[in-house]
């Protein structure tokens, strides 16, 4: 159990524990892959990039991000192989985070993003 002040909304909360993202996974017929590299096809990290943005909106509705201040790709990601993210705690308006691959949870990619509390969210 978590023993966490009684006056903290739900966004602060979700931000304060350690979470995990919904389950991804790129398609074998994504467009981005006939090119990158053709008949070995790597997932770009940018699409990974894309996916954690969209997943940071979902997870974490009261922030946005401004910026990244690390970011480290540690293998390849291939088409069909899932992965989630997962999330450590907002400090000092920034978020770790690191991708998961499901199979083993080897680290494809860590770092840290900067973010901003949006102007009409609570807290």
């Amino acid at each position: 159990m978590y023993d966490l002040p009684l006056h903290l909304d739900k966004n602060i909360l979700m931000a304060t524990i350690s979470t995990h993202s919904d389950m991804h996974a790129i398609s074998s017929e994504h467009p981005c892959l006939p090119g990158h590299f053709p008949g070995n096809p790597i997932v770009p990290g940018v699409v990974t990039l894309n996916l954690l943005f969209e997943q940071l909106q979902r997870d974490f509705p009261g922030w946005e991000s401004v910026g990244i201040r690390k970011l480290k790709f540690l293998q390849p990601l291939l088409p069909q192989q899932r992965f989630t993210f997962e999330w450590a705690q907002i400090k000092d308006n920034g978020l770790r985070f690191k991708c998961l691959l499901a199979v083993d949870a080897s680290v494809l990619a860590e770092g840290h993003i900067k973010l901003h509390r949006h102007r009409n969210s609570p807290g």
